[in-house]
């Protein structure tokens, strides 16, 4: 059967973009065809995931289990992808927050409080070193960092990122232009696929010297380096494991500092 829980994403959709239904006479004809989309679609152009739900054990190899999709659906279906522009034209009022992700716009559930513990416990580390040695600048989501050019630009909201020194540039006041040294995302049940697999690919391509990915619930830390060939294999850190980086040299980060609750 059709996935009626598109209806209700496009409507979000149509609700927030209203002003642009008022001053472009075209767009009217376009949310219908995204409205059909999402009825028939196993992913929506509003939704909380990018795909099928993965387990942890697919971080790296990228397995996942295939929906049915609506027979009424054909391979030929149109698809409209989101633009840069669009993303840009959501009301900044929104309590809201969204990713551009591959052309479709995609919502970021809010964080349970164990996963903003441990992005706070993260945070405070390396803000405590990067104010003390200055190498560089630390920032926590909400932030656009904007991937690429032209009409192929994606935006992605990470946890928190890091941008060293000698590139602070891509820091504007708008958004980061550009893909940090250091991307950080705390896992949670509505984004976890999205970190572990199209994400991972993206900062890789867009040449991120590190990207470490926290399972808060677990409580394992997996650090990628980047590689000839994208992200190596991972070191894996588990609660009671200390690990440095050339990022932060003379600091060792102890997990279990990172995974401490109170």
């Amino acid at each position: 059967a059709c996935n009626w829980a598109g209806v209700t994403n496009c409507l979000s959709f149509i609700s927030i973009t209203m002003p642009r239904i008022m001053t472009e006479p075209s767009y009217p004809f376009r949310l219908i065809l995204r409205w059909i989309h999402a009825l028939c679609s196993d992913s929506y152009p509003i939704g909380q995931g990018l795909g099928s739900p993965v387990t942890r054990d697919s971080c790296d190899t990228g397995r996942t289990q295939a929906k049915p999709r609506c027979p009424c659906m054909s391979a030929s279906r149109p698809r409209i992808p989101f633009t840069y522009a669009d993303y840009k034209s959501l009301p900044e009022s929104m309590d809201r927050r969204y990713e551009l992700l591959a052309g479709d716009l995609f919502m970021v559930p809010a964080p349970t409080t164990v996963h903003q513990i441990v992005s706070q416990n993260i945070e405070f580390i390396l803000l405590t070193y990067v104010r003390r040695t200055l190498r560089g600048r630390v920032l926590d989501s909400p932030v656009d960092v904007v991937l690429g050019t032209g009409a192929a630009r994606e935006v992605v909201q990470p946890d928190i990122l890091f941008v060293a020194a000698e590139r602070a540039s891509i820091i504007t006041r708008p958004e980061v232009v550009g893909c940090p040294d250091l991307v950080i995302e705390v896992l949670s049940p509505g984004t976890e696929e999205r970190d572990c697999n199209y994400k991972k690919t993206l900062y890789a391509r867009y040449g991120a010297r590190e990207y470490w990915i926290v399972d808060p619930d677990a409580k394992i830390l997996d650090r990628y380096v980047l590689g000839d060939n994208g992200f190596d294999p991972p070191e894996r850190f588990n609660e009671t494991a200390s690990f440095s980086s050339p990022l932060f040299p003379d600091l060792l980060l102890g997990c279990r500092e990172i995974f401490f609750l109170g």
